[in-house]
């Protein structure tokens, strides 16, 4: 994984045991037009490697990148502005296009999700509990303008606690942009799902996965798999 610094930038988490959805939310992208060149996986793997990440292994965390995803400033060299997602997202648009929002004063954009407890199922992929927390989902896409976010260091992502990351403690409510819901969708919660969607978030697990073979968007998934099977194994 290389260090982006361009103008603009994509991340997309990477985790060993979704290397599928990787592919696919990839894909998604390139097919709607995006340059595949500004797109890079975040992969803990590397991270640790190079250096860049270091906490605890054991964590509590539900996936490979529930942390490293707030590295992406650092990694774009806190210049220009970068796309994160979580892999579990299937693009039905250009995530391009997002970069015409107008930043303003805002350190960061997301979609400002308001899950309440009684909304949740009580698992999600692979089985595993589901927790709520304020601010639920909102780490899922995030727009940040680089420059803004120099809080977000390696030591501070390594170092602080997951609850002074998701709920966007490193900046101010004030300072939290808002997006369009359909850029994250939330399959099977209603309340969030839009009709037409741009970007579907497939957040409590995906048609990759065992039990979720028939989610909604789960045939769309699989044709964007069928016409990406020859690309989804190449080298990073």
């Amino acid at each position: 994984m290389s260090t982006a610094r361009d103008p603009f930038s994509i991340f997309i988490g990477f985790d060993s045991t979704q290397e599928e959805a990787y592919w696919v939310c990839r894909a998604s992208m390139i097919q709607h037009g995006c340059d595949p060149n500004v797109i890079h996986p975040i992969v803990q793997d590397d991270l640790r490697a190079r250096g860049l990440y270091w906490r605890n292994s054991n964590e509590k965390a539900s996936t490979e990148f529930t942390n490293t995803r707030f590295l992406v400033p650092y990694l774009a060299g806190y210049t220009g502005r970068s796309l994160f997602c979580d892999v579990d997202f299937l693009w039905r648009c250009n995530p391009m296009e997002l970069f015409l929002t107008d930043q303003g004063s805002y350190d960061v954009h997301v979609v400002k999700h308001d899950l309440k407890e009684k909304d949740l199922q009580p698992v999600k992929m692979n089985g595993l509990p589901q927790s709520w927390y304020p601010k639920k989902n909102w780490s899922s896409l995030m727009l940040f303008n680089n420059s803004r976010c120099r809080a977000l260091t390696p030591e501070v992502v390594s170092s602080q606690t997951m609850d002074y990351l998701h709920q966007f403690k490193w900046t101010f409510d004030i300072k939290i942009g808002d997006l369009p819901y359909d850029y994250n969708s939330l399959v099977g919660y209603s309340a969030y799902n839009h009709h037409n969607p741009r970007a579907v978030h497939f957040t409590d697990g995906g048609p990759w996965l065992e039990g979720y073979e028939n989610v909604a968007f789960a045939e769309e998934w699989r044709s964007v798999q069928r016409a990406s099977e020859q690309s989804m194994y190449q080298q990073f």
